[in-house]
């Protein structure tokens, strides 16, 4: 039977990545099912409303909510470098006497909140009456202080503010706005659900979901990863930026001590910006790998997807995530992922990808990181079978369709538990 769905999505655009990407995905998915009344901002309009003439979608909604611009000018003034976390927490706050009114005009049996899900963001269903999903909530992933020195001292700064305890009495505050109790949080990493957990009011239950899905049709073409030739070069992607706590630097260490005269190619993937392209020159100059190292500033996206279904491996050598959007779609392509053990990558199983453990220092993750690569060159048939076993798992468990049934089920118990109660 469908239900009437009430979704704020902050961000939401079609044919993109990233929030904005899962915000249109599990809205437009879910009304596949159910009866969906989206709330966006103004900004999107445009763009859902051109996707929408040309790909229809059944009972799919949308509203839009556009903070008054003296509040904009709150969130906006100097150069503030939390203007936009300011911006969100406005938008759902301001946004909240329209989202219950949504509720109550199209007779709405359950709500979620999908995104921004930070733990600072005030999430409308809060003053709901009626029972309500919050999340995948995000943003209590830590670095460990053993990757303190390759960070920046602004960075470092940020990641023991993290470790604090004074800002997670925010989230506690607000679940003490209690319209209604029949709520469910969900969080998009065990590290998230660990650390916020004692804040959670105890008769409200709380699962792990990741927040990234994947569209299959995207890769349909892909079937095969075409990486068993063991006399071809041993090729290794990175794509991404190079933020610091992203660990390309420690991966370049790691990587020199792993592969000195091997038949190895690392690609290193959409770094754009001059300066820190200069950065990493000189890193590659200074470890003296420039003999294996390929730098591509910008690769299209089908470009890159053709890549990774050459490549034996992919680098993420990042010290915290909540789960990275390019692993999954590595993962989908069957292409396995050397990472740390660290943040968002406890979504994926420990005998499909290759975790590195984070040891007490840096140097002793970079012997550890290191120690992994030169056994994955040495075992490229295993990590071709790990390969096929995480594209079978995230095709079983990351697809949007699997992602928002989930969804369902979990309105479904909510909806119970209102009936058992009434």
């Amino acid at each position: 039977m469908r239900k009437n769905v009430l979704m704020s999505v902050t961000l939401c655009r079609p044919n993109v990545g990233s929030e904005a990407g899962v915000g249109w995905n599990v809205v437009s998915q879910m009304a596949s099912i159910n009866n969906v009344v989206a709330l966006t901002r103004m900004e999107f309009k445009s763009f859902i409303e051109d996707e929408l003439a040309k790909h229809p979608v059944q009972n799919l909604t949308f509203k839009y909510y556009e903070l008054p611009s003296f509040v904009k000018k709150i969130a906006f003034v100097g150069n503030n470098k939390y203007r936009y976390v300011i911006y969100d927490f406005l938008w759902h706050l301001f946004s909240v006497p329209f989202f219950c009114k949504l509720a109550k005009e199209y007779h709405c049996d359950v709500a979620q909140h999908v995104n921004m899900c930070q733990y600072r963001i005030l999430s409308p269903c809060y003053f709901l009456k009626i029972p309500s999903l919050i999340g995948p909530l995000g943003g209590q992933e830590v670095v460990s202080p053993s990757f303190f020195c390759a960070l920046e001292k602004r960075t470092q700064k940020k990641e023991r503010s993290r470790y604090g305890i004074l800002d997670r009495y925010i989230f506690f505050l607000f679940q003490l706005i209690r319209k209604n109790s029949k709520k469910i949080m969900l969080f998009s990493c065990g590290l998230n659900l660990s650390r916020l957990k004692s804040f959670v009011k105890k008769d409200i239950k709380s699962l792990v979901v990741p927040s990234i899905g994947f569209c299959p049709a995207d890769f349909f073409q892909y079937n095969e990863n075409l990486c068993d030739d063991l006399n071809k070069k041993f090729t290794i992607i990175y794509a991404g930026s190079l933020f610091d706590w992203k660990g390309v630097h420690l991966f370049l260490n790691a990587a020199k001590k792993a592969f000195a005269g091997k038949n190895v190619v690392i690609r290193l993937i959409g770094i754009r910006s001059e300066e820190q392209q200069k950065k990493l020159m000189g890193w590659i100059e200074n470890f003296d790998i420039k003999d294996f190292v390929e730098v591509i500033p910008f690769m299209p996206r089908l470009q890159l997807i053709k890549e990774l279904t050459e490549a034996n491996l992919f680098a993420y050598p990042a010290f915290r995530d909540s789960g990275a959007m390019v692993v999954l779609e590595a993962s989908a392509l069957a292409c396995p992922t050397i990472c740390f053990d660290a943040g968002g990558q406890d979504v994926f199983p420990d005998d499909m990808m290759i975790k590195v453990p984070v040891a007490d220092s840096y140097q002793g993750n970079v012997n550890l990181f290191s120690n992994k690569l030169k056994w994955a060159l040495d075992n490229r048939q295993t990590i071709a079978l790990m390969g096929n076993e995480i594209k079978k798992y995230v095709y079983a468990n990351f697809t949007w369709e699997s992602k928002v049934n989930l969804f369902d089920r979990l309105y479904d118990e909510l909806l119970m538990e209102k009936n058992e109660k009434v």
